[in-house]
């Protein structure tokens, strides 16, 4: 197979575009957006404290909005993920069918259906064109195959995401306090902190990076108790979809990668024999 086809320039456009997103990222987070200050807690944990014993918290005190433009590299990496696909039917059509007329390739589009009822019906404007065999191989493809939990297939993920771009710039890019899938805040010290001893360190349930939000309360004893002492916060970042789509949370570069891979290996790879 070639790599003149549309839907490969347009997947490499997606990656493309994915790569763009990682390199502006990680120089995003470079800038250190958000600030954290160590300071005495005024409401301290409702538990016996020692004599000596200073009360203090993690606290956010500066949050800096990510640029525009990693949400826009976003919504143009999941649109040309979605047009691969429609290039990809419209190609396994103009081979099956070669005298397609216009009207027929004015409604090819690449199916994803959340429910089956309808689908005959619809994909026979879609993909009625294409080869029988092959047909059967999209209609395998389905999110619809996963009942409820359709919203987790890769191809409804994709539509989804599309669809909200369509609409409105998608809010994807905050930083959440992320180490290996896991909300994690820690603190190091170095040794000119003036803490003798650490007495509790409690991290709230859920992290988040919103102003003054407190991301630990932690107590400790000072080798000094005429000096206040303090720790270095220790808060990994990683950019997340935010609030209102169906991915929340989600770390935006391992779920774009993973929808690059499965248009490229378990849709493109399995249909190209059709063409």
């Amino acid at each position: 197979m070639g790599t003149d086809h549309g839907f490969i320039l347009k997947l490499e456009r997606a990656r493309e575009h994915l790569n763009s997103f990682q390199i502006d990222a990680a120089a995003w987070i470079d800038t250190k957006p958000y600030g954290i200050v160590d300071e005495p807690d005024p409401k301290p944990l409702p538990q016996p404290i020692g004599d000596g014993v200073q009360v203090r918290r993690l606290r956010v005190d500066r949050v800096t909005t990510s640029p525009i433009r990693l949400n826009v590299l976003v919504g143009e990496c999941v649109f040309n993920l979605r047009s691969a696909l429609d290039h990809l039917a419209f190609a396994l059509a103009e081979t099956f069918t070669p005298g397609w007329t216009e009207k027929q390739q004015a409604t090819s589009e690449f199916p994803i259906f959340s429910n089956g009822v309808g689908y005959p019906k619809a994909t026979a404007k879609k993909i009625g064109c294409i080869n029988p065999t092959a047909q059967i191989a999209i209609n395998a493809l389905q999110p619809y195959h996963r009942g409820n939990a359709y919203q987790t297939h890769p191809l409804w993920q994709i539509h989804e995401l599309n669809r909200i771009d369509k609409h409105r710039t998608l809010t994807a890019c905050t930083a959440w306090p992320i180490k290996d899938g896991v909300k994690s805040v820690g603190m190091t010290i170095r040794g000119d902190e003036n803490v003798g001893g650490i007495y509790y360190a409690i991290v709230p349930g859920d992290i988040v990076l919103n102003m003054n939000a407190i991301l630990m309360q932690w107590a400790g004893t000072p080798r000094d108790p005429s000096k206040d002492m303090y720790v270095h916060p220790s808060v990994p970042l990683e950019i997340v979809f935010e609030y209102g789509s169906i991915v929340t949370g989600k770390p935006v570069i391992p779920l774009l990668k993973s929808l690059c891979d499965f248009v490229s290996d378990s849709v493109i790879a399995p249909l190209s024999k059709f063409l």
